[in-house]
């Protein structure tokens, strides 16, 4: 444990403890080398602390809840790192002047020029400053800017006509993403999915053509796609016809009436019930000998692709096989297997994504030049604009500046925990109860946990449930009782905390410590716990001991005090609360 001997250090007497001072920006330096033993502080967690949960959210570096003094250490030699002007630490402001950031250290200067940059965004170019809450507006930082870092490329930002239209394509086939300003555009990855979906898109397409067999993979030439479409909603249902009708023809083999298929009632009562009955019911009546019949029986729901069938894909593939009233089941396989080799071309297709766009408009972005000038400008964008982190970063040396001394303050030395009419961060606030103010109060974030710890105080302790409104999350405290009678404080009592803004909160005891209070309270101590443990007669007498021990005991007490005057500090009048807490 060392101080430097070039190091100067001033220390004040707080509560009877010498503490470093912590007074101005330049007392910060002394951080660096002041060992932890001289620390009031070396750990505690964020949720002690009355402060802005943006800064203790920085400092706590590891994301464990606590701040320790390593993250005191570092957050002062960075603050003293990229500032060259430490007033506004001192001042604590929260306006940050450009020419305090110290150009000459390269992250100071990242930060100089990118604050620069949003000046100039938010049109404040004849300001030499800027405040927390401009840089906390993101929105209005960006809106401003044609660049503002983020590779996104609203397609209302490109000027040539060409490539906004190749950017709107993007847009619309691969979905867009938010910008800085809250505009809709295009980055990097939205540009390589879509040329990557429009390359395999065009090669399958380009298939078709170059395929050496083009009978057998387009048998209806040009109208193959259309007639395909025709095919592929009459397939399944075929298909289920004719096992229907196999079913049937083995179910007689065997002399067993076939199954019938599942049906709804069949009813006429509204529309809605016909469809539901013909949704249900088969294509048609399957028959033992296994023919479909164009001429009868058919669905009402699938005639019209039934008739579009019968028309224009079977005579063509059938010929003069087919007589236009019954389609049997080989005929139904050779129809199967001519569709079989566009099918599986279909099957194969990727990139359908950008199909949307155009085979010949895809051809000429894939081909073009419109990928990489996008590429180009997404790249500006991302080198002109604002780094992300350079924004955090200046908010973060503003947290600093306006809190940071304060913060160290309450962790590094207590000077305002001593002052009476200050309150340290770390203090809830001021109860009322039973009559009485109690100053000094703590948040904790576990009961037993605390408790446990504190029984070898020596202090009598009280702990709270804190209680706010509906939305309020409710949260304990501690309250060392110092002076005046215990009366009757104690577990289940009520009273009222008003926080450090004001604000006024519902509190309950749900816990104790039980120490003496006062000299007077530890002399009576013993005879009190053995009147808690004799019966209800000897009680009886205990208690009346008690008050003649209670009045040899005030006057002990009084003997000694008189005779070391000053050892016991007479306590100060108590302040009376206009509600009795209860």
């Amino acid at each position: 444990m060392t101080i430097r001997a070039d190091q100067r250090f001033v220390f004040n007497n707080y509560g009877g403890v010498y503490q470093v001072r912590l007074e101005t920006a330049d007392d910060l330096a002394a951080l660096q080398h002041l060992d932890e033993p001289f620390w009031v502080a070396m750990s505690a967690p964020i949720s002690q602390f009355t402060c802005d949960p943006a800064l203790l959210e920085r400092l706590d570096a590891d994301f464990d809840g606590r701040i320790r003094s390593v993250d005191i250490r570092n957050a002062a030699a960075w603050l003293l790192k990229v500032l060259r002007a430490l007033d506004g630490i001192t001042q604590r402001s929260d306006i940050l002047e450009l020419e305090a950031l110290n150009r000459e250290d390269g992250r100071g200067l990242q930060l100089y020029e990118g604050a620069c940059r949003i000046i100039h965004n938010l049109g404040m170019t004849e300001s030499g400053h800027i405040s927390y809450d401009q840089l906390r507006n993101r929105s209005a930082i960006f809106a401003q800017g044609q660049q503002n870092g983020d590779g996104v490329i609203p397609p209302g930002a490109i000027e040539d006509p060409e490539l906004r239209a190749f950017a709107q394509a993007i847009l619309d086939t691969m979905g867009g993403v938010s910008d800085r300003s809250g505009a809709v555009g295009v980055d990097r990855s939205q540009l390589e999915a879509f040329i990557s979906n429009a390359r395999m898109l065009l090669t399958w397409h380009d298939h078709a053509a170059t395929d050496p067999d083009q009978g057998a993979l387009l048998p209806f030439g040009p109208d193959t796609p259309e007639r395909y479409r025709t095919y592929a909603e009459a397939a399944p249902l075929l298909d289920t016809y004719f096992r229907q009708c196999e079913l049937a023809a083995f179910a007689e083999a065997l002399g067993r009436p076939a199954p019938p298929p599942p049906l709804v009632e069949a009813s006429a009562r509204t529309e809605d019930e016909a469809n539901a009955f013909f949704e249900q019911a088969p294509l048609a009546p399957p028959r033992i000998e296994g023919v479909f019949r164009f001429d009868k029986g058919i669905n009402p729901l699938y005639r019209p692709v039934m008739s579009r069938m019968n028309a224009e894909v079977l005579p063509i593939l059938l010929g003069r096989r087919f007589d236009g009233r019954t389609l049997t089941p080989t005929q139904w396989q050779t129809v199967k297997a001519a569709f079989t080799p566009y099918e599986a071309w279909v099957n194969a297709k990727k990139g359908g994504e950008v199909e949307a766009i155009g085979i010949e408009a895809l051809r000429s972005y894939v081909e073009g030049d419109y990928a990489p000038r996008l590429q180009e400008l997404i790249a500006e964008d991302l080198q002109a604009g604002i780094p992300v982190d350079v924004l955090d970063d200046l908010e973060y040396v503003i947290l600093l500046q306006r809190g940071f001394l304060d913060l160290c303050t309450n962790f590094v030395s207590f000077p305002n925990l001593y002052h009476p009419e200050r309150q340290a961060m770390f203090e809830a606030g001021r109860m009322i109860m039973d009559g009485r103010v109690f100053s000094l109060n703590f948040r904790i974030a576990d009961v037993a946990t605390h408790s446990a710890a504190a029984a070898r105080s020596g202090i009598f302790l009280l702990y709270s449930e804190v209680i706010g409104g509906r939305d309020d999350a409710s949260f304990y405290i501690v309250t060392p009782v110092t002076r005046g009678p215990v009366g009757e404080l104690g577990v289940g009592k009520r009273g009222v905390l008003f926080d450090r803004n004001g604000k006024e909160w519902d509190v309950r005891v749900v816990a104790t410590v039980d120490n003496p209070v006062s000299l007077k309270e530890a002399m009576l101590a013993p005879f009190r716990r053995i009147a808690a443990l004799v019966s209800s007669k000897a009680e009886s007498l205990a208690g009346s001991m008690e008050g003649q021990l209670e009045a040899s005991a005030d006057s002990m007490a009084g003997a000694v005090e008189a005779q070391y005057p000053g050892s016991v500090a007479p306590p100060p009048a108590e302040t009376q609360a206009t509600s009795s807490g209860k």
